[in-house]
């Protein structure tokens, strides 16, 4: 279930950003859904972004857990092999205490770690994945990976073949394609985004849907959410805000097209500028 995406915003001086999105759609194995589920969190204190794709139920609860327990953590994993040795044996535990119906396959799920580590005067970012099959067996596997120098790095869930299409035409609207280190054609960081709106809007995949998601690690070490305007409704991580707290919340709100609100007045913060589609 889900569409995950990631990707890596650069400038000439290397990696000023690493940004996470996702839908905030739970569909149950009837189609039942609910379109207010938080898919994305954010450690302040540990630096750390998460994000999972596959199962809901599980990972929604553990990493809920997790991120408490990392925040209260004296000392912080410093690199993403220190993180996975943390983790792993806390998520094996977890995992094999959950309940499972006889007769129904366990689904599998991955959960997508960014880590920003302080470096000198600014911060680097190394991400790895957690994974675990489908099926009777409750082993988990991770790997660390590797992040271009731009562009989508990550793409996971159910809508990941529709995003990849939509991807394709967005980033021609937004200027055309460039090449990352490795080679791939991937897009800027609004393209990234518009991709993951269209896949929404357009009902390309039954199990992404709902408001999107978006959280950040920057190069000066700020760890942040954003809020997500749609239809004229403000949501936070899934969660579904009436307006007069909306514009009581301290973070940067953005519509469909990655454009800066003003969750006041629903229209575009003064000074910011316009994302055009061509």
């Amino acid at each position: 279930m889900t569409t995950l995406v990631a990707w890596a915003a650069a400038d000439k001086a290397g990696h000023t950003a690493i940004y996470l999105a996702s839908d905030s759609k739970f569909t149950w194995p009837n189609l039942k859904k609910w379109n207010y589920g938080r898919k994305l969190y954010v450690t302040k204190k540990a630096a750390i972004l998460f994000g999972y794709t596959g199962d809901v139920l599980f990972p929604s609860i553990f990493l809920g857990q997790l991120v408490e327990s990392l925040e209260s953590l004296n000392d912080h994993p410093k690199s993403a092999q220190e993180l996975a040795d943390a983790v792993v044996p806390i998520l094996a535990t977890s995992l094999a205490a959950y309940p499972s119906e006889p007769g129904v396959v366990s689904p599998g799920f991955q959960i997508l770690a960014v880590m920003s580590i302080k470096e000198g005067v600014y911060f680097r970012f190394q991400c790895l994945i957690f994974e675990k099959m489908a099926g009777p067996r409750t082993e988990l596997l991770y790997r660390i990976l590797s992040i271009p120098d731009r562009g989508v790095f990550f793409v996971g869930g159910s809508g990941k073949s529709s995003y990849e299409k939509r991807l394709y035409s967005a980033s021609r609207e937004a200027g055309g394609f460039f090449y990352n280190d490795d080679g791939i054609a991937t897009a800027n960081s609004k393209a990234s985004f518009w991709a993951l709106a269209d896949v929404v809007n357009n009902n390309d995949d039954v199990y992404t849907g709902g408001p999107l998601q978006m959280v950040g690690a920057f190069r000066n070490g700020l760890m942040q959410s954003f809020g997500h305007m749609r239809r004229g409704s403000h949501y936070h991580l899934g969660l579904q805000l009436p307006k007069e707290v909306a514009v009581n919340l301290n973070v940067t709100w953005h519509n469909d097209r990655m454009e800066v609100m003003d969750p006041a007045t629903g229209e575009l913060k003064i000074g910011a500028q316009k994302q055009p589609r061509k």
